[in-house]
């Protein structure tokens, strides 16, 4: 009994010490989609937490006469046992003209914030506010073209 009171007394002392709202960003990571390729390409990795990330992108079917790299994309991410994320991308002569239908699903915790922008005509990121508690982090994906690739970087 004594030690589940010395357990609780110590939590709740911790929680004094937090005041506000705490804000970190992953380490950024990325890979890369051949769009030569094209096609589904996975890609499994882990963060520093060693927490697995699964980055899906796969081409959407579609008739393009001018180039290979025309068409669509839909861009996901997995943080394990956290976060579910995507959204498509319409790329034109290796240049992103759109970034549409974003959707995320909070695993555990909730998301404060999300934005899917069109950074750049090579560049679209959607910004994921994902909260734990009273602590906030900063998470994306973020798809970039370059010279026959897709990079995902998150």
């Amino acid at each position: 009994m004594k030690k589940i009171l010395l357990v609780f007394g110590l939590l709740f002392s911790f929680s004094l010490f937090k005041t506000g709202e705490v804000q970190a960003s992953e380490v950024a990571d990325t890979v890369y989609y051949d769009l030569k390729k094209g096609g589904t390409q996975e890609f499994i990795t882990s963060d520093p937490e060693g927490r697995t990330m699964h980055i899906v992108v796969e081409e959407i079917p579609g008739i393009s006469l001018f180039s290979l790299n025309n068409g669509s994309y839909r861009i996901s991410g997995k943080k394990t046992g956290l976060w579910e994320a995507s959204y498509y991308i319409s790329v034109t002569n290796e240049t992103i003209s759109r970034a549409y239908s974003p959707n995320a699903i909070a695993i555990t915790g909730s998301f404060s914030s999300t934005y899917l922008g069109l950074d750049s005509n090579k560049q679209a990121t959607y910004y994921l506010g994902w909260k734990m508690g009273i602590l906030n982090y900063n998470h994306y994906l973020r798809a970039t073209i370059r010279s026959g690739f897709l990079s995902v970087t998150y």
